[in-house]
């Protein structure tokens, strides 16, 4: 009940609490689908990979450009995105999901991971990308009004009918893959139709100024987003080399952590810290309680693993760190959307990269592994915290971050050299 202390009104007491409910019902479903693909697959195969690669490929347009991009301009104090500007870079993000989607393909067929078999579902993954994108825009513009329950609910009618989809005893695993993702555009396009109707984003595109404001603004956003959403679509495109079923481990993980941080961190800050906030203190207190409950849930995990999987001892540290680091990176972010100015992490585009490079030199070596490469991903997200973090003259969670930076980079030579 602490949380609802945070903000002032029954309304917001309203939004604090039906977000999080609504993020921890959508990862619920989610986690149960997950389960069940890894059921059908007896804990993955080529399809499953596939599947995961391109999902993740067909949300990096959105994350770069409308999470990365449109969102900050529409909450910082600095700069600003127009009108026109915001309604065009929706119409053409659906577009690049599209083709980016298609790129993957590519990169599949070139390593031979493509089959005949897998044409439908490569097909429905490039509409279902589209679908995705839409619905990421209208989301996240709500969100920079301070209400981020539509964002926090954003797969749930289509995990729901995924569930429902591979309840069916479908003859093979393609045929139950292609149905659960037909059963996603089917709820994505449900999803996308009631936004529409309902005007979702739209008042809050209506209330921007007629021109962008800052137009410097919107090319360092987009270069800081490119790197580190880049940067971690190229680390599971390396994935695409490990043996099949890795890269269904490494998309497990990245749900995990991506779950973790949208019930904690995205289904409550914006709420937060939006549009109209004057102050980061309450975000700040925020940070620190989420910063130790993740502490201790990763705890609690490590020892888990050691006891029932004492081989994988390594990763879950990897995997506990990258929980702490990934929700800390993204409350540091909105917080930094609102109150820096958009060169603020101008550091994170030269040392993101050189985790990148370093992920790609082992595989020149034949030294990339699943712990190396989570170990990789974790640090663009606790790289980027510690930065931002220091940008906002917050030291107590800096230095937490920078801890857990040193951390991921000893794991990742500790797993590497060990190969």
């Amino acid at each position: 009940m602490r949380l609802l202390s945070l903000l002032p009104g029954r309304t917001a007491e309203r939004r604090i609490i039906r977000s999080p409910a609504l993020s921890i019902a959508s990862q619920a479903v989610g986690a149960l689908q997950l389960a069940m693909i890894l059921w059908r697959s007896e804990g993955g195969s080529n399809a499953t990979d596939t599947y995961f690669y391109l999902f993740g490929l067909g949300l990096l347009p959105s994350q770069i450009l409308t999470v990365g991009v449109m969102y900050p301009l529409m909450i910082n104090r600095q700069a600003s995105i127009g009108k026109k500007a915001a309604q065009r870079l929706a119409s053409f993000v659906p577009v690049l999901a599209v083709l980016v989607t298609a790129t993957g393909v590519v990169w599949l067929a070139t390593t031979g991971r493509v089959t005949v078999d897998l044409v439908p579902l490569l097909t429905l993954s490039a509409f279902n990308s589209a679908l995705q994108s839409m619905i990421w825009s209208r989301g996240v513009a709500a969100e920079s009004t301070g209400e981020p329950h539509w964002f926090a609910a954003v797969a749930l009618p289509a995990n729901t009918l995924a569930v429902i989809a591979l309840l069916v005893p479908w003859r093979n695993e393609n045929l139950a893959l292609t149905a659960m993702l037909a059963a996603l555009v089917v709820g994505n396009a449900g999803y996308l139709g009631f936004m529409v109707r309902q005007r979702i984003g739209s008042d809050a595109v209506s209330r921007l100024p007629e021109q962008s404001m800052g137009s410097q603004a919107a090319w360092w956003y987009m270069a800081r987003a490119g790197t580190g959403y880049g940067g971690l679509a190229v680390l599971s495109s390396l994935a695409v080399i490990l043996p099949p079923g890795a890269l269904t481990v490494l998309a497990v993980v990245t749900k995990l952590v991506g779950a973790v941080t949208s019930t904690f961190v995205n289904a409550v800050l914006p709420a937060l810290v939006h549009a109209d906030t004057d102050s980061p203190f309450e975000a700040r207190r925020f940070m620190r309680l989420t910063g130790v409950v993740l502490l201790v849930i990763g705890f609690s995990g490590v020892v888990a693993t050691t006891f029932l999987l004492g081989n994988q001892t390594l990763l879950s540290v990897t995997v506990a760190t990258w929980l702490f680091a990934a929700a800390t990176a993204a409350a540091a972010q909105r917080v930094a959307f609102r109150f820096l100015s958009a060169n603020s992490s101008i550091v994170t585009l030269v040392v993101l990269p050189i985790v990148v490079l370093a992920s790609v030199a082992t595989v020149a070596e034949g030294e990339l592994n699943l712990t190396n490469l989570v170990a990789a991903q974790a640090l663009v997200d606790a790289a980027t915290a510690a930065f931002l973090l220091a940008a906002l003259r917050d030291k107590a969670m800096a230095i937490g971050a920078r801890t857990a930076t040193a951390m991921l980079v000893a794991i990742w030579i500790a797993s590497t050299v060990s190969t």
